[in-house]
């Protein structure tokens, strides 16, 4: 059966830009979030909730330019978003799949931003082949099968280490949970940034 690549690109005004091909092609997508456009807020972003908070340092899950890791409180937020280093206010995406955001006003100056290297090649979200929906745990983790647990995924489950991208369709291993002790390797049917 022929399957045509989608190559979505939403510009300008747009919260989300699509890349890649679709799944159905048997390749992985990879999505890219953009929250602003042109300084204001993207007319596809969704603010969900206002409230007050900081943030102290650069995102731990995320690599581009003014992406933040914020408190709300005592709930952190990683990664959230401003236009310009000096910034008001933060755009923080609810899911790293959801065009649906946190405005974080700021009660404080953000802090100097630098590059974490370390989180150029994890997406924020992963989706697999399987069902399950992963976001990256940027906090304190244990490991599985002696590699690192990356991500968390809604409704139970881990994903360990790196996705392998080197073909059409990404692996990445999955266990059932933290005391896991066996691994399987699963397909990425879209990667979120």
């Amino acid at each position: 059966m022929a399957r045509t690549a989608l190559l979505a690109v939403l510009l300008g005004s747009s919260a989300l830009v699509a890349a890649v091909s679709t799944a159905a092609s048997g390749r992985t997508v990879v999505h890219y979030f953009h929250p602003f456009s042109n300084g204001r807020i993207a007319p596809r972003v969704h603010v969900t909730e206002t409230a007050g908070g900081r943030c102290w340092e650069p995102s731990g899950v995320e690599s581009r330019r003014y992406a933040w890791r914020c408190l709300r409180g005592s709930l952190i937020l990683d990664p959230c978003f401003s236009w310009t280093k000096h910034g008001r206010f933060v755009l923080c995406p609810v899911e790293p799949w959801s065009s649906d955001v946190v405005r974080l006003r700021l009660t404080r100056a953000l802090p100097a931003w630098s590059l974490h290297r370390n989180v150029a090649q994890l997406p924020v979200g992963i989706w697999t082949t399987t069902g399950k929906r992963c976001a990256h745990s940027s906090g304190a983790t244990s490991a599985v099968g002696g590699k690192e647990i990356t991500y968390e995924c809604t409704g139970g489950g881990v994903l360990v280490g790196m996705a392998n991208a080197g073909a059409g369709t990404w692996t990445i291993w999955y266990a059932p949970g933290f005391q896991a002790h066996h691994l399987t390797r699963v397909g990425v049917t879209d990667a979120w940034w």
